[in-house]
């Protein structure tokens, strides 16, 4: 007897959830709303609810649809929606290639995958992009549109959509909110998995880890070390308000100090992330007003110094990076013992590929950012992750 697309519905989702490798998906599998609609020609995920064409289910087998539910699971544990928006707006055909080659590449990679569940003929894969992430994959994309190949000459095609629409609409409370909720639905899947025995992957033990905003700890970090009793001054007029004719006071702090900023130059830190580093460190800087900021580029040892005062509202034109080589963070704790430098906070920006055993003999209260490494072993301080 042929079941209805309904029953098929069902019997392709409860598949799923008797493979104990497809466990690592349960939590995402079931949350959010699951629709059976008329009106698009595959499936569809806003990054928490899922559709299915009613005609496309008719097409595929049993084990093919259980293939897509996986498919659109994925895509709501790897929170490809939410976290690259940027990307969709920029061009949302490379954007959504970029969410299925990965997205492919995971349910693959999985040891059942064929037997109870597989992906419709003709989906995006390609062996380059195993192991690697959505920006990643994005940018080898773009490239090759530049270059005049074309994204999609690698063959294959999206069968599902994904749509930005509703995450667009979320304020940010509410995205925390969805955000808390993924997390949980992946730590069951963890748990799960982990009571069957099923190795789970790091793709999905990163994405159970409850991500700290870089921006946040940052701010404290300032907030605590450098900002002391407030007050205001004419002094210094406050710029921002300027352009308002208002002659507005500064905040001046009673305690200011020297903010050591020391950079890895090693070559692997990505341009963004040093754009992005420096623009909010430039605000955080106008708000606590240090007495200067000393810039340390290093790579096996300190290349260069430079020291900034007032003026922090752009500080990244100000910037001359010097080195290139390998990376030996010791060489920092060392220079600034050697040269007396004395701070009131100091910032390490780094790949997080340094050696072993770390030499931090500086009492300077020290917050190390990694753009990589997350499991970076620092001497002293705390830690945080750009990404």
């Amino acid at each position: 007897m042929e079941l209805t697309v309904d029953e098929k519905l069902r019997k392709a989702t409860k598949d799923l959830m008797r493979d104990r490798h497809a466990y690592v998906a349960a939590g995402t599998m079931l949350m959010g709303k699951t629709e059976i609609v008329d009106d698009i020609p595959t499936a569809r995920t806003n990054g928490r609810d899922k559709q299915y064409g009613r005609q496309f289910i008719e097409e595929l087998s049993v084990k093919e649809l259980a293939g897509v539910v996986l498919h659109e699971a994925v895509h709501i544990m790897l929170r490809h929606i939410p976290r690259h928006r940027d990307l969709i707006k920029e061009d949302a055909q490379l954007a959504n290639m970029a969410f299925d080659y990965a997205d492919n590449a995971f349910i693959r990679s999985l040891p059942s995958y064929g037997v109870n569940f597989c992906l419709p003929d003709g989906h995006l894969y390609d062996p380059q992009f195993e192991n690697m992430t959505v920006r990643q994959i994005y940018e080898i994309l773009k490239q090759e549109n530049e270059n005049g190949g074309g994204g999609g000459g690698r063959g294959g095609q999206s069968f599902d959509e994904h749509d930005v629409t509703e995450m667009e609409n979320l304020s940010d409370e509410q995205r925390a909110d969805l955000d808390k909720r993924v997390t949980e639905a992946i730590q069951q899947s963890v748990i799960l998995a982990g009571m069957n025995g099923i190795d789970v992957p790091r793709q999905i033990m990163d994405a159970a880890t409850p991500k700290v905003d870089w921006r946040e700890v940052l701010a404290e970090f300032m907030d605590n070390t450098v900002r002391g009793k407030d007050e205001y001054t004419f002094s210094r007029f406050n710029r921002k308000r300027l352009m308002d004719d208002l002659y507005m006071p500064s905040v001046k702090s009673e305690r200011v100090g020297d903010v050591i900023v020391a950079i890895d130059t090693s070559g692997s830190i990505r341009q963004e992330y040093l754009n992005e580093f420096f623009s909010y460190l430039s605000t955080l800087c106008e708000q606590t007003t240090p007495e200067s900021v000393t810039v340390l580029w290093w790579d096996t040892e300190v290349r260069s110094k430079q020291v900034l005062t007032d003026n922090y509202d752009n500080l990244k034109t100000l910037l001359k990076p010097r080195g290139g080589g390998g990376t030996t963070v010791s060489c920092v704790s060392k220079y600034v013992i050697d040269n007396k430098i004395n701070g009131e906070c100091l910032i390490v920006l780094t790949d997080g590929y340094v050696e072993d055993n770390i030499k931090w003999n500086t009492r300077i209260p020290t917050l190390w950012i990694s753009t990589q490494a997350t499991n970076l072993a620092i001497p002293s301080g705390t830690l945080v992750s750009i990404k």
